[in-house]
Protein backbone atom coordinates (compact mmCIF):
# COMPACT_ATOMS: atom_id res chain seq x y z
CA UNK A 1 0.00 0.00 0.00
CA UNK A 2 2.88 2.38 0.67
CA UNK A 3 4.05 2.00 -2.93
CA UNK A 4 0.58 2.72 -4.31
CA UNK A 5 0.24 5.89 -2.24
CA UNK A 6 3.58 7.15 -3.58
CA UNK A 7 2.91 6.37 -7.25
CA UNK A 8 0.78 9.40 -8.25
CA UNK A 9 3.46 11.91 -7.28
CA UNK A 10 6.20 9.78 -8.85
CA UNK A 11 4.32 9.41 -12.15
CA UNK A 12 4.27 13.20 -12.57
CA UNK A 13 8.03 12.96 -13.30
CA UNK A 14 7.17 11.55 -16.74
CA UNK A 15 5.04 14.58 -17.63
CA UNK A 16 6.47 16.67 -20.45
CA UNK A 17 9.26 14.26 -21.43
CA UNK A 18 10.05 14.00 -25.12
CA UNK A 19 9.39 10.78 -26.99
CA UNK A 20 13.12 10.06 -27.14
CA UNK A 21 13.88 10.80 -23.47
CA UNK A 22 15.69 7.98 -21.71
CA UNK A 23 13.43 6.38 -19.11
CA UNK A 24 15.60 3.75 -17.47
CA UNK A 25 18.96 3.80 -15.81
CA UNK A 26 21.22 6.65 -14.80
CA UNK A 27 20.09 9.87 -16.43
CA UNK A 28 16.51 8.66 -16.66
CA UNK A 29 13.51 9.07 -14.39
CA UNK A 30 14.49 8.38 -10.80
CA UNK A 31 12.88 5.53 -8.91
CA UNK A 32 10.82 5.87 -5.75
CA UNK A 33 13.32 4.29 -3.35
CA UNK A 34 15.79 2.33 -5.49
CA UNK A 35 15.15 -0.71 -3.29
CA UNK A 36 12.84 -2.77 -5.52
CA UNK A 37 12.10 -3.45 -9.16
CA UNK A 38 8.51 -2.13 -9.01
CA UNK A 39 9.28 1.25 -10.55
CA UNK A 40 11.56 -0.32 -13.16
CA UNK A 41 8.67 -2.53 -14.23
CA UNK A 42 6.41 0.52 -14.59
CA UNK A 43 9.06 2.27 -16.66
CA UNK A 44 9.33 -0.70 -19.01
CA UNK A 45 5.54 -0.74 -19.47
CA UNK A 46 5.49 2.99 -20.24
CA UNK A 47 8.33 2.61 -22.70
CA UNK A 48 6.61 -0.23 -24.52
CA UNK A 49 3.41 1.81 -24.66
CA UNK A 50 5.10 4.86 -26.12
CA UNK A 51 6.92 2.67 -28.67
CA UNK A 52 3.61 1.25 -29.88
CA UNK A 53 1.94 4.67 -29.99
CA UNK A 54 4.89 6.31 -31.70
CA UNK A 55 5.18 3.53 -34.27
CA UNK A 56 1.52 2.80 -35.00
CA UNK A 57 0.19 6.36 -34.90
CA UNK A 58 3.14 8.28 -36.31
CA UNK A 59 4.90 5.57 -38.25
CA UNK A 60 8.24 6.25 -36.56
CA UNK A 61 10.59 4.22 -34.45
CA UNK A 62 12.12 4.85 -31.06
CA UNK A 63 15.26 3.40 -29.58
CA UNK A 64 15.07 -0.33 -28.61
CA UNK A 65 13.17 -1.10 -25.46
CA UNK A 66 15.44 -1.36 -22.45
CA UNK A 67 15.03 -4.54 -20.49
CA UNK A 68 14.19 -4.62 -16.83
CA UNK A 69 17.22 -4.99 -14.55
CA UNK A 70 18.63 -8.47 -14.31
CA UNK A 71 18.22 -10.29 -11.02
CA UNK A 72 21.69 -11.81 -11.45
CA UNK A 73 23.45 -8.82 -9.94
CA UNK A 74 26.62 -10.81 -9.26
CA UNK A 75 27.11 -11.00 -13.02
CA UNK A 76 27.09 -7.24 -13.40
CA UNK A 77 30.43 -5.35 -13.47
CA UNK A 78 28.92 -2.56 -11.34
CA UNK A 79 28.35 -5.02 -8.48
CA UNK A 80 32.00 -6.05 -8.39
CA UNK A 81 33.26 -2.50 -8.86
CA UNK A 82 31.28 -1.18 -5.90
CA UNK A 83 32.10 -4.22 -3.77
CA UNK A 84 35.81 -3.72 -4.51
CA UNK A 85 35.41 -0.07 -3.53
CA UNK A 86 33.87 -1.08 -0.19
CA UNK A 87 36.70 -3.58 0.37
CA UNK A 88 39.30 -0.88 -0.29
CA UNK A 89 37.64 1.41 2.22
CA UNK A 90 37.60 -1.48 4.69
CA UNK A 91 41.33 -2.02 4.15
CA UNK A 92 41.87 1.67 4.83
CA UNK A 93 40.02 1.19 8.11
CA UNK A 94 42.09 -1.84 9.09
CA UNK A 95 45.39 -0.16 8.29
CA UNK A 96 44.30 2.91 10.25
CA UNK A 97 46.21 5.33 8.09
CA UNK A 98 44.97 8.79 9.07
CA UNK A 99 45.33 10.19 5.56
CA UNK A 100 43.80 7.05 4.06
CA UNK A 101 40.74 7.35 6.29
CA UNK A 102 40.16 11.03 5.50
CA UNK A 103 40.62 10.44 1.78
CA UNK A 104 38.35 7.41 2.01
CA UNK A 105 35.59 9.43 3.67
CA UNK A 106 35.81 12.17 1.05
CA UNK A 107 35.78 9.66 -1.81
CA UNK A 108 32.91 7.75 -0.22
CA UNK A 109 30.92 10.97 0.04
CA UNK A 110 31.55 11.67 -3.65
CA UNK A 111 31.02 8.12 -4.97
CA UNK A 112 28.48 6.42 -2.69
CA UNK A 113 26.66 9.65 -1.87
CA UNK A 114 26.69 12.15 -4.70
CA UNK A 115 27.33 9.88 -7.70
CA UNK A 116 25.71 6.50 -6.99
CA UNK A 117 23.46 7.56 -4.09
CA UNK A 118 23.49 4.14 -2.43
CA UNK A 119 23.87 4.68 1.33
CA UNK A 120 22.16 2.20 3.62
CA UNK A 121 18.85 3.79 4.68
CA UNK A 122 15.89 2.92 6.87
CA UNK A 123 13.94 2.14 3.70
CA UNK A 124 16.44 -0.60 2.89
CA UNK A 125 16.35 -1.93 6.45
CA UNK A 126 12.55 -1.97 6.57
CA UNK A 127 12.11 -3.66 3.20
CA UNK A 128 14.81 -6.23 3.88
CA UNK A 129 13.07 -7.09 7.15
CA UNK A 130 10.10 -8.15 5.00
CA UNK A 131 12.32 -10.15 2.67
CA UNK A 132 12.49 -7.53 -0.11
CA UNK A 133 16.16 -7.40 -0.99
CA UNK A 134 17.68 -4.64 -3.13
CA UNK A 135 17.89 -5.41 -6.83
CA UNK A 136 20.21 -2.64 -8.04
CA UNK A 137 23.73 -4.03 -8.39
CA UNK A 138 25.43 -1.14 -6.63
CA UNK A 139 23.03 -1.18 -3.67
CA UNK A 140 23.39 -4.98 -3.28
CA UNK A 141 27.17 -4.59 -3.19
CA UNK A 142 26.96 -1.86 -0.55
CA UNK A 143 24.57 -3.86 1.65
CA UNK A 144 26.69 -7.01 1.35
CA UNK A 145 29.86 -5.08 2.13
CA UNK A 146 28.26 -3.37 5.15
CA UNK A 147 27.01 -6.64 6.62
CA UNK A 148 30.36 -8.43 6.23
CA UNK A 149 32.38 -5.53 7.65
CA UNK A 150 29.94 -5.12 10.53
CA UNK A 151 30.23 -8.71 11.70
CA UNK A 152 34.01 -8.69 11.28
CA UNK A 153 34.89 -5.27 12.68
CA UNK A 154 31.73 -3.65 14.08
CA UNK A 155 30.27 -0.29 13.12
CA UNK A 156 32.81 0.37 10.35
CA UNK A 157 30.20 1.73 7.93
CA UNK A 158 29.30 4.55 10.28
CA UNK A 159 32.80 5.60 11.26
CA UNK A 160 34.70 5.31 8.01
CA UNK A 161 32.43 4.86 4.98
CA UNK A 162 28.93 6.35 5.40
CA UNK A 163 28.70 9.43 3.12
CA UNK A 164 26.32 11.27 5.46
CA UNK A 165 28.59 10.62 8.43
CA UNK A 166 31.58 11.70 6.35
CA UNK A 167 29.83 14.96 5.48
CA UNK A 168 29.21 15.72 9.16
CA UNK A 169 32.79 14.91 10.13
CA UNK A 170 34.29 16.97 7.33
CA UNK A 171 32.17 19.94 8.44
CA UNK A 172 33.36 19.44 12.02
CA UNK A 173 37.01 19.12 11.01
CA UNK A 174 36.81 22.39 9.10
CA UNK A 175 36.18 24.10 12.46
CA UNK A 176 38.21 21.72 14.68
CA UNK A 177 41.26 20.66 12.62
CA UNK A 178 43.08 19.64 15.82
CA UNK A 179 40.38 17.01 16.36
CA UNK A 180 41.89 14.61 13.86
CA UNK A 181 42.92 12.57 16.87
CA UNK A 182 41.09 12.26 20.18
CA UNK A 183 42.85 13.72 23.21
CA UNK A 184 43.00 12.44 26.76
CA UNK A 185 40.49 14.88 28.17
CA UNK A 186 36.97 13.82 27.30
CA UNK A 187 34.76 16.42 25.72
CA UNK A 188 37.62 18.54 24.36
CA UNK A 189 36.39 18.21 20.80
CA UNK A 190 32.66 18.71 20.96
CA UNK A 191 31.29 16.20 23.41
CA UNK A 192 28.45 17.57 25.53
CA UNK A 193 29.42 16.25 28.94
CA UNK A 194 27.14 15.03 31.69
CA UNK A 195 24.31 12.59 32.31
CA UNK A 196 21.94 14.21 29.84
CA UNK A 197 24.40 13.69 27.01
CA UNK A 198 24.91 10.07 27.98
CA UNK A 199 21.17 9.42 28.05
CA UNK A 200 20.72 11.23 24.73
CA UNK A 201 22.71 8.48 23.03
CA UNK A 202 19.82 6.09 23.62
CA UNK A 203 17.54 8.21 21.44
CA UNK A 204 18.73 6.45 18.27
CA UNK A 205 17.87 3.03 19.70
CA UNK A 206 14.41 4.18 20.76
CA UNK A 207 13.87 5.81 17.38
CA UNK A 208 14.96 2.71 15.46
CA UNK A 209 12.60 0.51 17.47
CA UNK A 210 9.72 2.97 17.13
CA UNK A 211 10.08 3.52 13.39
CA UNK A 212 10.47 -0.16 12.55
CA UNK A 213 7.60 -1.08 14.85
CA UNK A 214 5.24 1.41 13.22
CA UNK A 215 6.36 0.25 9.77
CA UNK A 216 5.75 -3.41 10.61
CA UNK A 217 2.24 -2.60 11.82
CA UNK A 218 1.24 -0.19 9.05
CA UNK A 219 3.32 -1.48 6.10
CA UNK A 220 3.58 2.18 5.05
CA UNK A 221 6.97 3.17 3.75
CA UNK A 222 6.41 6.86 4.53
CA UNK A 223 7.42 6.22 8.14
CA UNK A 224 10.92 5.32 6.93
CA UNK A 225 11.43 8.33 4.70
CA UNK A 226 12.48 10.73 7.46
CA UNK A 227 15.99 9.26 7.19
CA UNK A 228 18.08 12.03 5.54
CA UNK A 229 20.17 9.45 3.71
CA UNK A 230 17.09 8.66 1.61
CA UNK A 231 16.75 12.14 0.12
CA UNK A 232 19.82 14.27 0.92
CA UNK A 233 21.94 13.14 -2.00
CA UNK A 234 18.93 13.18 -4.33
CA UNK A 235 18.35 16.82 -3.34
CA UNK A 236 14.67 15.99 -2.80
CA UNK A 237 14.16 18.68 -0.18
CA UNK A 238 11.07 20.15 1.41
CA UNK A 239 11.09 22.94 3.96
CA UNK A 240 10.92 20.40 6.79
CA UNK A 241 13.75 18.30 5.38
CA UNK A 242 15.79 21.44 4.78
CA UNK A 243 15.23 22.46 8.39
CA UNK A 244 16.39 19.05 9.60
CA UNK A 245 19.55 19.24 7.50
CA UNK A 246 20.23 22.78 8.74
CA UNK A 247 19.97 21.62 12.37
CA UNK A 248 22.29 18.65 11.71
CA UNK A 249 24.91 20.66 9.84
CA UNK A 250 24.91 23.58 12.29
CA UNK A 251 25.21 21.10 15.17
CA UNK A 252 28.12 19.44 13.33
CA UNK A 253 30.04 22.70 13.67
CA UNK A 254 30.10 22.23 17.44
CA UNK A 255 29.62 18.50 18.11
CA UNK A 256 31.33 15.52 16.54
CA UNK A 257 28.85 13.73 14.25
CA UNK A 258 25.63 14.71 16.08
CA UNK A 259 23.28 12.71 13.85
CA UNK A 260 25.44 9.58 14.14
CA UNK A 261 25.83 9.80 17.91
CA UNK A 262 22.30 10.65 18.95
CA UNK A 263 19.71 10.11 16.22
CA UNK A 264 20.66 7.76 13.36
CA UNK A 265 18.47 4.61 13.56
CA UNK A 266 20.57 2.75 10.98
CA UNK A 267 23.63 3.46 13.10
CA UNK A 268 21.78 2.15 16.16
CA UNK A 269 21.23 -1.19 14.45
CA UNK A 270 24.82 -1.41 13.25
CA UNK A 271 26.09 -0.43 16.70
CA UNK A 272 24.83 -3.77 18.01
CA UNK A 273 27.45 -5.53 15.87
CA UNK A 274 30.17 -3.93 18.02
CA UNK A 275 29.33 -6.67 20.50
CA UNK A 276 30.37 -9.23 17.88
CA UNK A 277 33.21 -7.69 15.80
CA UNK A 278 34.89 -11.04 15.25
CA UNK A 279 38.23 -9.74 13.93
CA UNK A 280 38.46 -6.27 15.40
CA UNK A 281 40.64 -7.25 18.34
CA UNK A 282 43.26 -8.71 15.98
CA UNK A 283 43.70 -5.56 13.93
CA UNK A 284 44.23 -2.64 16.32
CA UNK A 285 44.17 -1.81 19.99
CA UNK A 286 41.59 0.74 21.08
CA UNK A 287 42.79 3.25 23.64
CA UNK A 288 39.40 4.13 25.08
CA UNK A 289 40.99 6.39 27.68
CA UNK A 290 41.72 8.78 24.81
CA UNK A 291 38.16 8.76 23.48
CA UNK A 292 36.43 12.13 23.80
CA UNK A 293 33.04 10.54 23.09
CA UNK A 294 32.87 8.70 26.39
CA UNK A 295 33.38 5.18 25.03
CA UNK A 296 34.16 2.84 27.93
CA UNK A 297 35.18 -0.43 26.24
CA UNK A 298 36.15 -1.71 22.80
CA UNK A 299 32.75 -3.42 22.55
CA UNK A 300 30.80 -0.31 23.55
CA UNK A 301 27.77 0.41 21.36
CA UNK A 302 28.65 4.11 21.65
CA UNK A 303 31.82 3.48 19.63
CA UNK A 304 31.18 4.58 16.05
CA UNK A 305 34.61 3.32 14.93
CA UNK A 306 35.89 6.80 14.08
CA UNK A 307 39.35 5.42 14.96
CA UNK A 308 40.78 8.69 16.27
CA UNK A 309 41.87 6.83 19.41
CA UNK A 310 43.47 3.94 17.59
CA UNK A 311 47.01 2.67 17.91
CA UNK A 312 48.40 -0.20 15.88
CA UNK A 313 49.66 -3.25 17.70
Amino acid sequence: SSYISMLPKWLTRFRGLSIEHRLLGRGGVDTITGATVSTHAIEVILQRSRKMAYGQLLGKQTRPIEAAPSRSVVLQPLFWAVLAFIVLLGIGYIKQGLVARLVGMAVSFAVLGVWLNVPLTMVDVGLMAFGHLPTAADKVAVVLGIVVLAFLFGQVWCGSICPFGALQELIWLAVHPSGLRAETRQGQFGSAEGGIEQRARYVKFVLASLVLGVFFLSKRQEFLLFDPMVWTFRLQLTWLRGLLLAVVFVSALFYFRPWCRYVCPVGALLALTNKIALLDRWTMRRRVNRCDLGVATAKDVDCIRCNRCMKKR
